[in-house]
């Protein structure tokens, strides 16, 4: 800007000067204030009032404000940027040469750090405009700087979503609440209809009022009238019918009950006998359901030897019940009463008893026998037969009796997905019995184990094993099942020591660290101090494992990121270890793959020399117990194994020279990644085992279970 300012003192008094003066200088202020140069700013005046003079201040002042700037544009520390901030040598509202102000100098010079700080410590605002009329994103973008450009991006993504979110949550409440005003409308509205019919019906209420104080009196002196004469008969017809459970017949001597009815229907479908079985019932007879109450449960407890059954001699005699998960969690939650009578059932059954109340054959499955057993009017017992010398009966669901159909279907879907897993080859694929296959190749080894899938998912069926001689510590309320594991399992939930588990996906890894927890804990039930972690990828599938086995005081559920953040929150700084791991200097695949691997030539694929790196040569116990925590090139090349690493030596040479660029590049940008956050929390842990073990205490955990560990690599 050249500007030429022509005072004439002659028409002008002293005043006028000073006024005119006085306005001139806030000019300036003004123009520097908005980032315009006023070095090139000329002036013609004789410089008797000082203005001259005042010129001069003001350019040396822009010219000291623009080098207060030099410390964003070569890369000092965020540290010294802000103390020259808070000191107020760099103040927030200076702007540099064209009208910059400090946000845009960071995004121009691609100064992540320097920016994050002034959004999230001084409140800049990224939409203030330059000299130019451009916000910060603009001049990120002019600039072609990318890290501050992706920077700015994700953080404006982030607000339109979380207003996007907001906006619907508030739509959400509101529906809520209009809901919830229609509910109490549908109230108001069936106690004004009520009251109506309770006027209109008014002589009908009358009546049955009449009805159930007549029925009182009756039920007294009834009462009164049978025990004068010693019986104990009930009296009402309530009563009766809670007794007998079952319809009278038109002979009224003779009373059917449902499952004679059952067998008689049964028996002349098929016309094998001529004449219906009735069970007859006398005024003397004690064999009849007697009804008990165990707070709101009502049980009844079957003796008559109709019920109980025969031993039938094609029933296979068990030594072992098999419960379910399910049925573990319904025997946990009910009352004494129901556990003592699943007890009683399930001793019958052991013992080779069968009859229609204790083994019921279910209609419609396909793949096997499903039988259930009556425990009480309203609950039915669901259990399949052992199919083989080594088996045992398995009791699948206790389900209420509107639930039966449902649950069998689950059952006979569980059986079929378990019997194809054991399928020939040939009657899988037809056209393949055409090929000439061998027969260890086109049928199934006589020894395999068969697993059953659990009904809910295509995860093997979890099982807990009963002793028919401890079938009686069911009823104990602090009565925990012992699990059934197969050899494989049982090498994996009751070996020591550490336990690497490999398998493909849908083989029951996930079963298997479960079962081990739950051994663990019955195990260690009498420990105090012991302790479990959980460790996942993902939030899901730790809340997949903590429903699974149930969660505990002392059992905690962490992905990897939260483990991370817990452990640097609780432990001790040590020496140079206390360093702050920055989101934006975290090294990534991507970003390892653009600024370091970009120029290799070596011909291997760019995700396994990051393998390698992350896995061997800075994440491997060799790397941990070296000083400098790096495996060196002589242990990297020799020491490790082709079992371990496939590589050969000319692509391990290739390898780590491309790991000392990386170090480099690392080094110089102070970039972290998460080998070296997990060596740094490594260190710490050791030196607080020794300087705080308060603090190492409750950071330490007895059992570690990692699930899914190849994605940490």
């Amino acid at each position: 800007i050249s500007m030429r300012i022509m005072l004439l003192s002659v028409c002008m008094d002293k005043e006028d000067m000073e006024r005119l003066r006085s306005f001139a200088t806030g000019w300036f202020d003004t123009l520097v204030s908005l980032g315009l140069s006023i070095q090139s700013a000329g002036y013609h005046y004789h410089g008797k009032n000082g203005f001259r003079g005042k010129l001069e201040t003001a350019r040396k002042s822009q010219v000291e404000s623009w080098e207060q700037f030099h410390g964003i544009k070569h890369n000092h520390t965020l540290q010294a940027v802000r103390e020259a901030i808070e000191s107020g040598v760099l103040p927030l509202e200076a702007r540099d040469q064209g009208g910059m102000m400090l946000a845009h100098v960071a995004a121009a010079y691609d100064r992540l750090d320097v920016l994050e700080w002034l959004v999230a410590e001084k409140n800049v605002d990224l939409d203030s405009i330059d000299g130019k009329g451009r916000n910060v994103l603009q001049v990120a973008e002019a600039s072609k700087a990318p890290n501050t450009t992706l920077w700015i991006k994700q953080r404006e993504a982030r607000r339109v979503i979380s207003s996007f979110l907001a906006t619907h949550f508030h739509r959400h409440l509101a529906a809520k609440h209009k809901k919830r005003m229609t509910a109490a409308t549908t109230k108001l509205q069936a106690r004004y209809r009520g009251r109506a019919a309770r006027k209109t019906h008014r002589v009908l209420l009358v009546r049955l009022g009449e009805a159930h104080r007549f029925r009182a009196i009756w039920a007294r002196s009834s009462n009164v009238a049978i025990r004068s004469e010693g019986k104990t008969e009930p009296c009402t017809w309530s009563q009766i019918r809670e007794k007998e459970f079952d319809m009278r017949h038109a002979d009224g001597d003779k009373i059917l009950v449902d499952e004679a009815l059952s067998e008689a229907v049964s028996s002349a479908l098929n016309v094998v006998d001529e004449h219906l079985d009735v069970l007859t019932v006398s005024d003397g007879d004690d064999g009849d359901s007697e009804a008990r109450s165990s707070g709101s449960a009502q049980v009844e407890e079957i003796t008559s030897e109709e019920e109980r059954g025969a031993i039938d001699d094609d029933a296979k005699v068990s030594t072992c019940i098999q419960l379910s998960s399910n049925t573990v969690k319904w025997l946990r939650k009910c009352d004494e009463e129901y556990r003592s009578f699943f007890v009683k059932r399930m001793a019958q059954l052991a013992s080779g008893h069968r009859s229609r109340a204790l083994a019921k054959r279910l209609k419609g499955s396909k793949s096997g026998p499903v039988y259930e057993s009556k425990l009480e009017s309203g609950h039915r017992i669901l259990w399949t037969p052992p199919t083989g010398s080594g088996d045992d009966l398995i009791v699948w669901y206790v389900t209420p009796h509107k639930h039966i159909t449902r649950f069998m279907r689950l059952i006979d879907d569980s059986q079929s997905r378990s019997a194809r897993q054991r399928m020939p080859v040939a009657s899988a694929l037809p056209e393949l019995a055409l090929v000439g296959l061998e027969a260890s190749q086109a049928a199934p080894a006589a020894n395999e184990k068969h697993i059953l899938l659990d009904p809910h998912g295509n995860v093997p069926l979890k099982l807990y094993q009963v002793p028919v001689g401890e079938l009686q510590d069911i009823t104990d309320p602090s009565w925990t099942p012992k699990l059934r594991l197969t050899d494989e399992e049982r090498e994996v939930v009751q070996g020591k020591g550490t336990i690497l588990l490999l398998g493909r996906s849908g083989t029951g890894k996930t079963i298997c660290i479960c079962n081990r927890m739950d051994w663990d804990r019955l195990h260690y039930a009498h420990n105090p101090s012991f302790s479990q972690l959980f460790v996942a990828r993902s939030a899901r599938l730790c809340r997949y494992v903590e429903e699974t086995i149930g969660s505990q005081s002392y059992c905690t559920f962490y992905t990897f990121g939260e483990v991370l953040r817990s452990l640097q929150a609780a432990l001790p700084a040590y020496g140079g270890n206390d360093r702050i791991f920055l989101p934006s200097q975290r090294v990534t695949f991507a970003r390892f793959k653009r600024d370091v691997y970009g120029g290799d030539k070596s011909g291997l694929d760019p995700l396994v020399v990051w393998t390698n790196i992350r896995t061997f040569i800075k994440g491997s116990i060799e790397a941990t117990e070296d000083p400098d925590s790096i495996m060196s090139r002589e242990c990297y090349l020799e020491e490790v194994g082709r079992k371990r690493c496939r590589l050969s030596s000319e692509q391990r040479e290739a390898v780590y020279d491309t790991f000392l660029r990386y170090q480099k590049y690392t080094s110089e940008l102070s970039l972290w990644d998460d080998c070296d956050r997990v060596i740094s929390l490594l260190r710490r842990v050791i030196h607080a085992e020794t300087s705080d073990p308060g603090c190492y205490e409750r950071v330490r955990k007895s059992k570690i279970y990692v699930d899914e560990i190849q994605d940490y690599l």
